[in-house]
Formats: C-alpha cells, structure tokens, sequence
C-alpha cells in the first residue's frame, strides 16, 4: 500500500474517532425521523396555541420543532386540516392559520419562528462561547441554559426575568429522562436549544414571553 494513501487513511480514521467521542447518542424516539417530506395521508387537528399542535405534529410525525412565540401571543383557536401531502404542506397550513409566523428547516428539525425579525427575542440569537454538558437530562439542562454567563448577563441588561408556567399535562417530569452529553462552540442559544431536543428525544422546544410589558418569559423542552 502506498505511504501516501497509508498516511491518508490513518488521518481519516483519527477524524472519524474524533468525531465518535463528541457525537450525541441517537436518541430513541428520532429513529424513525423522516423529515418534513414524509408523506401525510391526513392531517386534522385543533388547538388552543401554535405550540400546542406543533407538539401534535412533531407527535405524529416525530418531527423535532423549536418555536418561538410571538411576543405577548394569547391563546387562539387553531384547526389545521391537510387531507394529503407532506409535512411541508401541514406547515405551510399552520402557517396560512397565522402569518406572524415562518417555518424554516434547521439542521434536522423544524424551527417555527415571529416572520419580523425586530420582534425576535435577542436572547436566543446570543452566541455561547462554549457549551458542554454530561450525562444530563433535559430538566436539569433546560435549567441551566439561562444560567450560561453570556445568556444571564443580556437577560439582566434586557430587564427580563425567568418564570415557567407548567399548564400542559407533557410539562410534568417524566419517569425516565433520557440522560445525554453535548458539547458546542461558537453557537447561538437558539442551536443550543435545537441540539438538546435532538439528544434528549422530545418533541419541541418552546419559548414564550408574556404579562402586559413581555418582561417574564419561559423556556420549556417537551
């Protein structure tokens, strides 16, 4: 065997060990992801917020999903009815039902997300330095993201305040929480957010903030 291609392989297989000891396990409940192309054969639900039948799609279709709720956004009717098509119709749908909002695809989840950008919370935009964590479950981390010195330091400069309201029977802590390791660099909250939903199997990150000035806000992993 050539020394050059000996040379070669040996680099490829240190890359690829490398690469072995940071990935996040395969989370149980994503092993059948399909993507939003799989096909839909129906599609009919109803709900009382954006967050509540985007659970519903990523339920039935294991589709991860991050949201970000429009500011101040109070509970609404919402049917969604798709008789056939692809998950990307059933989007496009939820999102006809309420045009604040757009969906884009992001590294293997759906991020739904306010269309106007200066409604955006800055907070999930701010970059993380380094992020790591071992042997972890999804309450423990959820708990300490806005406890990050990036994140804690523009949540003061910004005047909010941190306050979970569990109203949703999925709020409660399940039995067997799947423990999991990340780690990541250089990565805004919002990615953060997406990476442990991935590696802890659930369904939909979402956040929210609410009372008459938008000063409290939650960030719950379901």
């Amino acid at each position: 065997m050539p020394r050059i291609f000996k040379i070669e392989m040996l680099f490829y297989l240190l890359l690829l060990g490398l690469l072995s000891v940071s990935a996040t396990p395969i989370a149980r409940w994503h092993r059948t992801l399909k993507g939003p192309q799989q096909e839909v054969r129906s599609f009919d639900e109803s709900a009382t917020s954006m967050s509540s039948i985007l659970e519903s799609l990523s339920s039935q279709f294991h589709i991860p999903i991050g949201f970000e709720a429009y500011p101040g956004d109070q509970p609404a009717s919402i049917r969604v009815k798709v008789e056939s098509g692809t998950v990307y119709d059933v989007l496009d749908e939820i999102i006809r039902s309420d045009p604040r909002y757009i969906w884009v695809k992001s590294d293997g989840m759906v991020d739904v997300i306010p269309s106007e950008k200066d409604v955006r919370n800055p907070i999930l935009d701010m970059i993380v330095t380094n992020f790591q964590v071992s042997r972890i479950d999804k309450y423990r981390v959820s708990e300490l993201v806005t406890e990050l010195p990036e994140i804690k330091v523009r949540i003061e400069e910004l005047g909010l305040y941190r306050h979970e309201l569990k109203s949703y029977p999925s709020d409660l802590p399940e039995a067997d929480p799947i423990l999991f390791s990340l780690q990541l660099q250089q990565a805004p909250l919002r990615v953060i957010l997406n990476e442990i939903t991935k590696a802890s199997s659930s369904k939909i990150w979402a956040f929210a903030e609410y009372d008459d000035r938008n000063k409290y806000f939650s960030i719950r992993i379901r």
